[in-house]
């Protein structure tokens, strides 16, 4: 039994020295960002095309899905980086709920999740802080407003 345990305990430190001696390779770099894409649903629309769950909110203008980063023509995501912080939240409630409402959820705290995920999946591939993503944004949302330009246009 002695003996057994020996042989267990060689093999173990063994197999931590070795790994110790190869760490595995870093995680490799993150492309070089070139352009955004700048994604907007009408509500009514995703409501039908993605009814479950059902949608809680359905705003009568374009709203913003998400501020895409590129690079070479494919989406950045699941970049590494900092967290999305209630206090950024907060900071940018009014924005948040105007441009970009959680169709599936009403209540600010709980959409808190959604505007999480998008950070998470494409914000953080920005290589900006949360609060600077968020203003560019809505700098974006503003500046390439959707319904202003097709009424310009004569659409309405």
């Amino acid at each position: 039994m002695k003996s057994t345990m020996l042989s267990f305990l060689i093999v173990l430190l063994s197999v931590q020295m070795l790994l110790a001696a190869n760490p595995p390779p870093p995680p490799p770099p993150v492309p070089a960002l070139d352009s955004y894409n700048l994604v907007i649903e009408w509500p009514n629309t995703f409501c039908l095309v993605e009814p479950q769950p059902p949608c809680q909110q359905h705003p009568q203008s374009f709203t913003l899905h998400g501020l895409w980063p590129q690079a070479g023509g494919r989406s950045l995501v699941n970049c590494p980086g900092s967290p999305m912080e209630d206090q950024t939240l907060e900071a940018n409630k009014g924005d948040l709920t105007k441009f970009w409402p959680d169709l599936r959820n009403s209540d600010f705290d709980k959409s808190k999740s959604f505007w999480r995920h998008e950070w998470d999946t494409h914000g953080r591939c920005s290589g900006k802080p949360p609060a600077d993503y968020l203003t560019m944004v809505f700098n974006a949302v503003k500046k390439y407003d959707v319904q202003k330009l097709l009424a310009k246009n004569g659409t309405k």
